[in-house]
């Protein structure tokens, strides 16, 4: 296991005990970029366009997103990260999707679904849990993909983080869709 997955599953238990101890890599929605997105973003942008060249692609600061449909008529947001994670022979973007959004202390069964949902999904992401910027804690999605992935290897990537959110904001939040 990466220590980048032992780290989501170490922040997911901290969330059975209390808020979770994680930076907020995304924000729940969108907004719109305050400053012009960084080299970095626009790489990052360039990725999500492989996921299909017609695909309209928003920026942040820090992120690239695209809303995908996923059960219609749900949406689903993906972000890929402007940084470059990983060493020198292996780099890589974050890619995140957000799924749900609560206060206090996590549900010590949703916790423990979320652990042993990441011994399924793993090697190709796991749940986390982060602190979003107004006090609550965010669940989402988090894997990484190389920096000269192809179109497949985009498409598979984002497609499993939207479904997987996707599936889950729909099951705990019954008539929402705001990821």
């Amino acid at each position: 296991m990466s220590s980048t997955h032992f780290a989501g599953l170490v922040a997911l238990a901290l969330a059975l005990a209390g808020p979770a101890k994680a930076a907020d890599p995304a924000p729940a929605a969108a907004p719109a970029a305050a400053e012009p997105a960084s080299p970095g973003v626009e790489a990052a942008a360039a990725l999500l366009k492989l996921y299909s060249p017609n695909a309209k692609v928003g920026r942040n600061k820090n992120f690239a997103y695209i809303n995908l449909v996923t059960a219609s008529p749900r949406t689903q947001q993906v972000f890929i990260s402007g940084n470059v994670f990983g060493p020198s022979y292996a780099k890589v973007r974050e890619v995140i999707s957000n799924a749900y959004k609560f206060t206090g202390a996590m549900d010590a069964t949703l916790g423990q679904r979320l652990l042993a949902d990441n011994e399924d999904s793993l090697p190709k992401g796991a749940w986390v849990v982060q602190n979003a910027s107004d006090g609550s804690h965010m669940v989402a999605f988090e894997s990484y993909i190389p920096l000269d992935a192809g179109a497949v290897a985009v498409q598979e990537a984002v497609n499993y983080a939207a479904e997987k959110t996707d599936k889950l904001e729909a099951e705990l939040t019954p008539g929402k869709d705001d990821y």
